[in-house]
């Protein structure tokens, strides 16, 4: 029995270690969740279905075969043993978020937004309950109703930085037939500013697509001059992103500015592959860059 105890704890320290490793920190994931979902234990090899006959009331065996049914991805089984444990335990708004995980699982995010509100109904400052709900609301393309729980949290928490990401995010859900306004953009903006206030090592590539967005949208109304402001500030960000060079230097050439656009144009090809990218995507990436070289600069 000690040699998958000892293989387990290994599992144990490593999970905690791929924690650390990413600068997980505390409100990103609570930690009963966090332990609910990644933390096995030699209690795990046990057949809870043989304890449970014996003691068909045990709370927490349940709890224990449904965590380990959502590890072997037996989502509907772990929904089984909720039912359960919330039968014993109506009062606790945790087994509803964990139910609704495993509805999420599913792709049952009807079932799921119902779970997380019947936690707020019982605990109406559970941020975790707003913030998962807010998610599967967006899923859902209630974006209206995502921002408001999202609100309703930062009210309760407004110095959570994954909140503020979060909000951002769902102010520009995408819907491939909407185009997403210069408000919800400018006000996605600001979310990833804030969030990026309280916690400057999250949110930065969020911020970036965001700007690319709002530049993207002020180059199609024609506003040259703020689009490459936007521009500017996701090359600061990335240096080497060659669409929003491409896209700079089209608004520059659009205001006059021959020299510079050419001079963006010419950085796109100088600069060099990624250590993931292939040399077809970098390929496509400076084809326009080419093309622009070609018809506008000697």
């Amino acid at each position: 029995s000690f040699v998958p105890n000892f293989h387990i704890r290994q599992y144990d320290y490593l999970v905690q270690a791929l924690a650390a490793q990413n600068q997980y920190e505390d409100q990103d994931q609570d930690q009963d969740l966090f332990n609910s979902w990644y933390g096995t234990t030699a209690e795990d090899l046990i057949d809870q279905n043989k304890i449970i006959e014996i003691e068909p009331e045990s709370q927490k065996d349940y709890i224990r075969r449904a965590r380990a049914k959502w590890l072997s991805d037996d989502y509907q089984g772990a929904i089984l043993d909720y039912d359960q444990v919330i039968k014993n335990d109506p009062s606790n708004p945790n087994y509803y978020i964990y139910r609704g995980h495993c509805k999420d699982a599913i792709d049952e995010y009807e079932a799921a937004i119902e779970d997380f509100t019947k936690a707020l109904e019982i605990d109406p400052k559970n941020i975790d309950a707003y913030k998962y709900r807010a998610f599967d609301k967006s899923t859902e393309d209630d974006k209206e109703g995502a921002i408001a729980d999202l609100t309703k949290a930062l009210e309760i928490d407004p110095d959570d930085w994954d909140l503020y990401n979060r909000r951002a995010t769902a102010r520009l859900w995408e819907d491939p037939e909407k185009e997403d306004s210069l408000e919800d953009i400018s006000a996605s903006i600001n979310d990833y500013l804030k969030a990026i206030d309280i916690n400057p090592q999250k949110g930065v590539l969020g911020l970036s697509n965001a700007y690319q967005k709002r530049a993207e949208l002020y180059l199609r109304q024609k506003l040259f001059k703020e689009a490459i402001e936007d521009y500017d500030l996701i090359v600061d960000i990335n240096p080497s992103n060659r669409k929003a060079l491409t896209k700079r230097g089209i608004a520059k050439k659009e205001l006059g500015d021959k020299k510079g656009a050419c001079m963006d144009w010419q950085k796109v090809l100088d600069i060099k592959k990624g250590k993931y990218e292939s040399e077809e995507d970098r390929e496509k990436e400076i084809q326009e860059a080419i093309k622009l070289l070609k018809e506008h600069c000697e």
